[in-house]
C-alpha cells in the first residue's frame, strides 16, 4: 500500500472568481442540488468524478460539485491528460472551520488544504481525498470561497490518477498544481494565459533579485519539499516550479518538452535526466534569463 500526502498553505488570501455562473450553469446547479443528501450537518452529492461533501449547505455543495466537474474538463484539456475509463472518484470534503479540518486530520496543520491518496496492492480501488475548509462567513457563499485551493488539490488528483502507484516528483506535482491554482475557470484559456499571476510572485522576485533561484533539475530530485514549515524556502520552491511550468506552457515549442516531462513523471521515469540533458538544460537557462529580464526594471 502506498500512502501520500500533499498540503498547501496559500501565502495570501485568494478567494473566488471575478465571473460567476451563467443561466445554463444555474440550471445545472439546481438539478444537482435536488440530489444533495444531508446527514448530521454534512451535505453530500456524487458526480462523475467526485464525491462531494460540505459542512455548509445544499446550495454550496451543489455549486462545489459543478465547479469541480468544470475544473476537471478544463484542466485535462490544458494539460493534455489522457482520458481514463471508469476512474476512481476523488472524495472532496469542505469542513465548516479550520478547527474541524484539523480535528479530522488529527494534526494541527496550518495548511489551507490537503490531498491524500492510498494505492492498495490487494486489488481494491485506489482512494483519493481532498480536504479543505471555509475560513470565514463570507466563504460560505461558494463564489467567495478560496477556489485556488480546489484547483491546486484537484490537480494533484488528476495527475496521481494517471500515475497510479508511481511517485511524481514534487517539482512536477507541485509545479503543475500551483500553476493551475491561479487559473480562473470562469474565464477562457486565452484570458488566463494573458492574466496569469502567481500567488508566489513575491517569493519568485526575491529569489531572482537575490540570486537564490533554485535549480529546477535539483528540485526534481528533492526528497523533502516543505523544508521550513511553509516558510520562505518552501515558498520559493513552489514559486520556481510553478514559474518553470508556466514558461514551458507559454509556447507551443516548449510545450512539447513539458508534455515529455509530464509523461515521464507520470510513468515513474527519470525527469532529472531530461532536465540536465541538452534540451532541458537549455530551457532552464532560457527560463532563468527570462526571469532576470522580467525583474530587471
Amino acid at each position: 500500500m502506498i500512502i501520500l500526502t500533499t498540503a498547501l498553505s496559500l501565502p495570501r488570501a485568494v478567494s473566488g472568481a471575478d465571473e460567476t455562473w451563467t443561466r445554463v450553469d444555474l440550471d445545472e446547479i439546481a438539478s444537482v442540488q435536488a440530489k444533495v443528501e444531508e446527514h448530521a450537518g454534512t451535505f453530500t452529492v456524487s458526480t462523475i468524478h467526485y464525491v462531494v461533501r460540505a459542512e455548509v449547505d445544499a446550495r454550496f455543495t451543489a455549486e462545489l460539485a459543478c465547479y469541480l466537474e468544470r475544473f476537471d474538463a478544463a484542466a485535462n484539456a490544458i494539460l493534455d491528460l489522457p482520458p481514463m475509463e471508469n476512474p476512481a472518484r476523488a472524495e472532496v470534503t469542505v469542513y465548516a472551520s479550520q478547527l474541524a479540518y484539523q480535528q479530522h486530520l488529527g494534526k494541527n496543520l496550518q495548511s489551507r488544504g490537503q490531498f491524500d491518496w492510498v494505492f492498495p496492492y490487494n486489488g481494491d480501488r485506489p482512494r483519493y481525498t481532498i480536504q479543505t475548509f471555509v475560513a470565514n462567513q463570507r466563504e460560505r457563499t461558494f463564489t467567495s470561497f478560496c477556489l485556488p485551493i480546489l484547483n491546486h488539490e484537484a490537480t494533484h488528483y488528476l495527475l496521481q490518477l494517471r500515475a497510479g502507484p508511481n511517485h511524481i516528483p514534487n517539482a512536477i506535482h507541485e509545479g503543475v498544481a500551483t500553476y493551475m491554482q491561479s487559473w480562473n475557470f470562469f474565464r477562457s484559456s486565452d484570458w488566463n494565459r494573458g492574466h496569469h499571476v502567481s500567488a508566489f510572485l513575491g517569493d519568485l522576485k526575491r529569489a531572482v533579485l537575490g540570486r537564490s533561484l533554485p535549480s529546477i533539475s535539483l528540485l526534481s530530485v528533492a526528497s523533502t519539499w516543505d523544508v521550513d514549515n511553509f516558510g520562505p524556502l518552501t515558498n520559493t520552491r513552489y514559486a520556481s516550479a510553478e514559474s518553470f511550468v508556466a514558461f514551458l506552457l507559454g509556447d507551443s515549442g516548449r510545450k512539447q518538452f513539458f508534455s515529455r516531462l509530464l509523461r515521464e513523471a507520470l510513468h515513474g521515469g527519470n525527469i532529472h535526466r531530461l532536465l540536465v540533458e541538452r534540451a532541458g538544460a537549455s530551457l532552464e537557462e532560457d527560463w532563468r534569463d527570462s526571469l532576470a529580464h522580467a525583474f530587471s526594471g
